[in-house]
């Protein structure tokens, strides 16, 4: 290339958000690549913002990130004439419901195009929902997705596709201590702080069973304390399950944290809960909440899903355990009361997860996929 390259994600969602499309631009501006983000804005938020060298434009706001078919359709029409202005030698587009009429509608707006895949359909209407996830991947000159098995899972055996997996920025999640926000939540020194971060929006993700292995467990080692990061429609409802099981003063409800800040209140953990179902919609997602609770050297209890198994072997830098109350509290309680088990895996965690760097996987994974587009063309 003559010029240094430049690049556009988009994003159907707010920035900062979602973790992966954040981190993967604030590592291709740090290798000296011209970033531009387009995406959805919260009202608060400025139009146009510079954050870490990352060029960031919201032509759409919206109290939330999940759309309706009409703010798909307006966020596209919006998109669309940003980018007939514009010219990218890359577009990377986070794969959205109509995100393939984007190159069909500005094809001389990039000289190639990228649609990354996140996630896919494993419910009845799976065959469905994986065709329609193909037809909108056709006119893109590229797949990326964050697994091998998600891509097989959408796309079938027999289409290309690159892997630029999750990972985490570990140089911002670091092992720490951060006794003020004990003191601030009234958690005394002989607690055993269980940290959980996520979204309490989705009830296929059965939040209420992290209320019910705590209450398993709290009753068996009575210094656990619960910490709750994050907020959604299902907190009123997981709030009155805790008050029914008599274990809502033992559970920390920090509401939404930010994404910068949560490694502030990982800090204040002595332990972490990678909890995902083991169901076959949430198997295969390689969850990023394990990969930062690892780099943060917290020693954690993960469900066996494959996606937590990427991360997490059992008995050398974690435990897995089924996704029953029953099955996880036992896993909890038994880290909670073996003070030398949690250094074991505490002294071993960053490591084991060191190659998700992101930086690393966008050094080794993502510019290669960007350079050899360019260079075929």
């Amino acid at each position: 290339m003559s010029h240094p390259m430049n690049v556009c994600h988009i994003i159907a969602g707010f920035y900062p958000g979602y973790a992966a499309p954040f981190e993967y631009t604030r590592a291709l501006a740090a290798e000296g690549i011209s970033t531009d983000v387009i995406c959805i804005g919260k009202e608060e938020e400025p139009v146009r913002q510079t954050i870490d060298g990352v060029s960031v434009f919201r032509p759409v706001t919206s109290t939330t990130d999940f759309l309706t078919s009409t703010s798909f359709s307006r966020f596209i029409w919006t998109v669309s004439r940003h980018l007939r202005t514009s010219h990218y030698d890359i577009v990377h587009v986070y794969a959205f419901r109509g995100c393939g009429t984007l190159p069909l509608l500005n094809a001389g707006s990039a000289e190639a195009w990228v649609i990354d895949i996140r996630t896919g359909s494993t419910s009845s209407k799976a065959p469905v929902a994986n065709f329609l996830y193909r037809q909108e991947c056709r006119p893109y000159d590229r797949v990326v997705a964050l697994d091998e098995k998600v891509g097989k899972l959408v796309l079938g055996e027999n289409w290309a596709f690159s892997v630029v997996p999750l990972g985490a920025n570990f140089d911002h999640f670091v092992p720490g201590t951060n006794v003020d926000l004990r003191h601030k939540y009234n958690i005394d020194d002989a607690d055993v702080v269980l940290a959980f971060t996520g979204r309490f929006n989705n009830p296929l993700r059965t939040p209420e069973k992290i209320i019910e292995a705590f209450a398993f467990a709290v009753e068996r080692e009575p210094s656990l304390k619960l910490m709750l990061l994050g907020d959604g429609q299902l907190v009123p409802q997981l709030r009155g399950l805790a008050e029914e099981l008599s274990v809502d003063e033992r559970i920390v409800w920090t509401g939404e944290v930010a994404y910068q800040q949560v490694v502030q209140y990982l800090h204040a953990a002595d332990m972490a809960l990678a909890y995902v179902p083991c169901s076959p919609q949430f198997d295969l997602q390689p969850p990023l909440k394990t990969a930062e609770y690892l780099a943060c050297g917290l020693p954690t209890v993960a469900t066996a899903t494959q996606g937590n198994q990427r991360f997490i072997t059992h008995g050398e830098n974690g435990l897995l355990a089924d996704d029953t109350p029953t099955g996880l509290g036992e896993m909890i309680v038994l880290l909670a009361r073996d003070a030398a088990l949690r250094q074991t895996f505490a002294a071993v965690a960053r490591q084991s997860v060191r190659h998700y760097h992101w930086q690393t996987i966008v050094h080794d994974k993502l510019l290669p996929v960007y350079e050899q587009l360019l260079n075929d063309r």
